[in-house]
């Protein structure tokens, strides 16, 4: 946790160690500290991981929390010991699902090393589970033997180059990896390898993130011992949610936003986790709070609008006073908005009227409601649209049959603006 005393930025000036708006999703760690207002969602998501043979798929907007929570839930799960030698492991798929996934049978051989790889540093563990060392020696051997150079794997999870990998040997490795997962976690409540498949939406339209879980769900969603959590906005999986092949298959739990109550908390526990000594956080609580209302509760723009009016603060050291923070904030806030478009010259008033709908709605718009927006066809509304889309106030998010739009973090402070608050 230390911080250079020298470090030019933000964080040294007001006594961080790292920043408290910092919009990633919290570690396994950080969250099981910092969750605030989640214990319903990580009680719900606990209970279909461990006792339901459905996969989770945590449904929300960006930004909205879903990977924090599987973080946690994960987390948790990893650290319990309930009867015997129960245990859960977290399968870290962050090196190969955002390249691969789009590539099933790429992702699952990937997928298999990466279980190898984690269950051959818990020798203890799979002895308590009836593995022996015998088996436990050919596997270490044939894995050696497939990632070496001599076999010439081009096994690009370990950074080995080389040509193609043997099929037989392969196959039958993986055969056994199957197999000690069925010895390891055969009986009910024995536990499990967690694996979370986030950001479905990175994956292409609804209809192709659609298709790969479809694909999935005879390969790597039937590896035995793995337990999955999904995570995807509601556009990227409505077609999911809805395909026969998937029915019985996929359990969805919306995740919405955080409630206003519950910010000041939020955010107080993140300023006193990432302190240093007599921090002076530039959004206090009451600030955050404010903030967060202005960009009707998403907490990832809220978080990141933070970390500018910071950095600002500290380029511009005249406007630090603690006296006149808040004052200091909104107008800084609405220079923000000034220097983007909102004149009435550069956008037709039909389309200032669509963004008025849309921020008064207060969520996304999907193209088929044209009619409760005052149009008669879904070509008049995009038309309308269309100027608002080109000034970046909102965005056009593809999907099958027609599109969403959605107020982008431009639009939400042109908005405040425009409205006077």
């Amino acid at each position: 946790r230390e911080v250079n005393e020298m470090a030019d930025n933000w964080l040294s000036k007001f006594g961080f160690w790292k920043s408290p708006y910092s919009t990633k999703p919290l570690s396994a760690e950080e969250g099981d500290k910092l969750l605030v207002g989640r214990e319903k969602e990580v009680r719900i998501l606990t209970q279909r991981l461990t006792a339901s043979s459905r996969i989770p798929i945590l449904v929300g907007d960006n930004g909205v929390g879903k990977t924090s929570i599987a973080n946690v839930v994960a987390f948790r799960l990893s650290k319990e010991y309930k009867t015997g030698d129960q245990r859960y492991f977290v399968l870290d798929l962050n090196r190969i699902r955002n390249t691969h996934l789009s590539d099933p049978e790429v992702f699952e051989r990937y997928l298999y090393y990466e279980i190898i790889f984690l269950l051959l540093h818990q020798k203890e563990f799979l002895k308590q589970r009836g593995i022996s060392d015998q088996e436990f020696n050919e596997v270490y051997y044939l894995t050696h033997k497939m990632v070496s150079n001599e076999d010439q794997v081009a096994i690009g999870v370990i950074g080995v180059e080389g040509g193609q990998p043997n099929p037989f040997k392969e196959s039958y490795l993986f055969k056994m990896i199957r197999e000690w997962l069925s010895k390891c976690f055969c009986k009910p409540y024995s536990g499990g390898i967690i694996c979370v498949i986030d950001n479905l939406e990175n994956n292409g339209t609804s209809r192709q993130v659609q298709n790969i879980l479809e694909t999935l769900r005879d390969t790597v969603f039937a590896i035995p011992g793995l337990l999955w959590i999904l995570c995807g906005t509601p556009i990227s999986v409505n077609s999911s949610l809805a395909s026969k092949r998937l029915e019985g298959y996929l359990e969805c739990q919306e995740i919405y936003a955080i409630d206003e109550c519950i910010v000041p908390e939020l955010i107080a526990r993140r300023i006193e986790y990432f302190s240093k000594e007599n921090a002076d956080p530039p959004v206090n609580q009451k600030l955050f709070e404010f903030i967060y209302s202005v960009v009707n509760s998403q907490l990832r723009v809220a978080l990141s609008l933070c970390e500018e009016f910071a950095d600002y603060l500290f380029t511009y050291p005249k406007h630090q006073s603690k006296d006149n923070r808040a004052l200091e904030f909104k107008a800084w806030l609405k220079e923000k908005a000034t220097e983007l478009p909102d004149r009435e010259y550069e956008i037709p008033s039909i389309s200032w009227r669509l963004f008025e709908a849309i921020t008064d709605l207060g969520t996304d718009v999907f193209s088929i409601q044209y009619a409760i927006l005052g149009f008669e066809n879904e070509e008049q509304l995009y038309n309308a649209a269309f100027p608002l889309i080109t000034k970046r106030l909102i965005e056009e998010v593809k999907m099958e049959p027609g599109y969403v739009l959605r107020v982008t973090q431009e639009g939400w402070l042109v908005n405040y603006k425009r409205s006077n608050k």
